[in-house]
């Protein structure tokens, strides 16, 4: 958000918020679309939704990586002694908006509420019953291991080289999507049907 062109009123902070917003709007219209969908014998499984929004996070990650290198071709990084790293624009190219950001954050959004939120539910209604917090525990710890590789590797980052952070984690994700069906294709029953709900 730093290095984009935008108006007085929006802080760098502020598309953070579209992330947020987008949920709260979009989590009853997804959760109507199924009910929806399923009112007409289109039943789409938890592996199915999750699977979907495993997709959508390897698009938002491509998005990412496009815009980051229209951002680098647009101007350079200088190293000023007493602010650090500086972005400072082309003086003859046309600056790019925040709100080029913005697509990121919503589909990244859709593809929580496929993947995340589903994930929760499946958790949850697929384990034992005197597990399910344990199972839910299990399933939130993800996200965690997911903050420490970020903590891990983020010192080796450069912002030259910050366009290939969002394709490698692109295709992380698009080799998820391809794997993960295949894994746990015989996970797509009712609770009562699956192996984690044996007792």
């Amino acid at each position: 958000g730093a290095w984009l062109s935008r108006p007085a009123f929006i802080s760098e902070e502020t598309l953070n918020l579209v992330n947020s917003v987008a949920l709260l709007i979009l989590i009853p219209i997804v959760d109507s679309g199924l009910r929806y969908l399923q009112r007409k014998g289109t039943v789409l499984s938890p592996i199915t939704r999750m699977t979907f929004g495993f997709f959508l996070a390897s698009c938002a990650m491509v998005w990412c990586g496009v815009l980051q290198q229209f951002i680098d071709q647009r101007g350079t990084f200088v190293n000023v002694p007493t602010q650090g790293v500086q972005y400072i624009p082309d003086k003859n190219m046309t600056q790019l908006s925040i709100f080029w950001q913005a697509p990121a954050y919503l589909i990244s959004a859709i593809g929580e509420i496929f993947a995340a939120i589903t994930g929760y539910e499946y958790a949850f209604s697929h384990a034992p019953e005197r597990m399910r917090s344990v199972v839910t525990a299990l399933f939130l710890i993800t996200s965690g291991l997911a903050s420490i590789i970020g903590f891990a590797y983020s010192p080796f980052l450069t912002n030259d080289t910050l366009y290939l952070l969002f394709f490698v984690l692109a295709a992380a994700m698009g080799l998820l999507t391809v794997a993960f069906p295949l894994l746990f294709r015989g996970y797509h029953g009712q609770p009562n049907k699956t192996p984690l709900a044996a007792d």
